[in-house]
């Protein structure tokens, strides 16, 4: 019995191989059947790589554009930057080609996935074996990490530069201590293993799908100067910003003098300035539509990133613990495409399958961090206690009405009946 399960092993293996013989090549097959052959008359199976730069010769500017969401010029240059980071001896790839991969090939397919494409069919195109990508892939991710991550500033003259574009951006300049805007954003995950997370129920949000908590603040010009990716989708943004390196700044004292427009889903203290909300007076409602008009920077930002970069069109699928890469790299490189000028090539998805959350005012303080409550020494006026920040927003928003705009008088009726009008 014990040799009969012994012949039938080596007979199903055999079949096995007879089977892939065929499948890989037939040369083979017909070099065996002819009799064996000599040594030097068998058949070497190597996969013939493209030439990248044949390759980008052959292609028009316009969908080298499309495909890589950057000109051949500037594609070069970010091979230039990782390639010292990249390892140029790739055994796996050598025994199967005869060489390496080269340092533009492996950055065209991991860009291609990063926009949207698949990478099955972008190891089709340059005639790399799947599992080689899969090897480098996350090699390539931590060298664009490493060369254009995204650093929130902390010494004062980066801070007052920033707060000069944003004073160029305004048509009063009451706002004049901003060093970005700030807001959240959720972005779809596979449902995390118990391996993964502690909890992972934490991460399924009120949208029906499981995300995390992306929060980020943009400059001026839109650049993402800080992202963070702490907490699960079920966080609310305040709760997500408390967790943050930027929060622990703050709380420190780095940003004293300067301070953070964001929406009314965070409370208007330590150095964050939010609009008003509910029933609005003239000066509050003019005081929000301005704050609104800066504030929609980081809007634009997400909807720019999210339109881009084709991997977050659908729940990534990547191990969790490096979701957290995927998403700096993003931010990095629409920092760097927007850098050196290069046109935004948007292909939004169908679905929305990345949203962000809705603005919305805490009910009540029960749904609002303890660290985020208003300290003890806040100024008390009309028999309630405001904030340092609280104070700020209402002294702006006597000065933005009385000393700038009742110059050129704009009022809310005004706008209702040019409205009305039109």
């Amino acid at each position: 019995a014990r040799d009969c399960g012994v012949i039938k092993r080596r007979r199903l293996a055999a079949g096995v191989m007879a089977l892939m013989l065929t499948v890989v090549h037939p040369a083979v097959v017909q070099t065996a059947l002819a009799g064996g052959g000599t040594r030097e008359d068998s058949v070497t199976l190597r996969r013939e790589q493209v030439e990248f730069d044949l390759w980008c010769s052959t292609m028009a500017s316009t969908l080298f554009l499309q495909m890589f969401r950057m000109s051949k010029p500037l594609f070069m240059k970010l091979v230039d930057i990782i390639r010292a980071d990249v390892a140029t001896c790739d055994w796996h790839a050598t025994c199967a080609t005869g060489r390496a991969v080269p340092v533009e090939v492996k950055l065209g397919i991991t860009l291609r996935w990063l926009f949207g494409g698949s990478y099955l069919d972008a190891c089709a195109m340059f005639r790399v074996a799947e599992s080689s990508m899969i090897m480098w892939r996350w090699a390539i991710m931590r060298a664009l990490y490493k060369h254009l991550h995204v650093r929130m500033p902390t010494d004062q003259a980066t801070l007052l530069r920033y707060n000069a574009d944003w004073l160029r951006k305004q048509a009063y300049q009451v706002f004049t201590g901003i060093v970005g805007a700030v807001d959240g954003i959720l972005i779809k995950i596979r449902c995390p293993s118990a391996a993964e997370a502690a909890k992972p129920a934490k991460f399924w949000c009120r949208k029906g799908y499981y995300s995390v908590n992306m929060q980020a603040v943009v400059d001026a010009h839109g650049r993402f100067i800080f992202v963070a990716v702490d907490m699960p989708g079920s966080s609310h943004d305040a709760t997500a910003f408390r967790y943050s390196e930027l929060y622990r700044h703050i709380e420190q004292g780095v940003y004293d003098g300067f301070y953070f427009l964001a929406d009314a889903a965070y409370r208007c203290v330590g150095r964050m300035l939010t609009p008003f909300v509910g029933a609005l007076t003239d000066e509050q409602s003019v005081f929000s539509f301005f704050h609104s008009s800066l504030r929609v920077t980081v809007e634009r930002s997400f909807g720019q990133l999210v339109a881009r970069f084709g991997i977050l069109w659908r729940p990534l699928s990547c191990a969790h613990r490096r979701v957290p890469l995927v998403l700096n790299v993003c931010c990095a490189l629409h920092n760097w495409l927007l850098d050196n000028n290069e046109p935004i090539i948007l292909q939004p998805p169908s679905g929305r399958n990345s949203v962000r959350q809705h603005e919305r005012p805490y009910l009540n303080a029960d749904d609002v961090p303890e660290d985020m409550l208003p300290d003890n020494d806040a100024d008390v006026q009309g028999g309630r206690r405001l904030s340092g920040m609280e104070g700020l927003r209402d002294r702006l928003a006597r000065e933005m009405f009385h000393d700038r705009i009742m110059r050129r008088p704009y009022t809310r009726g005004d706008a209702v009946a040019r409205g009305a009008a039109r």
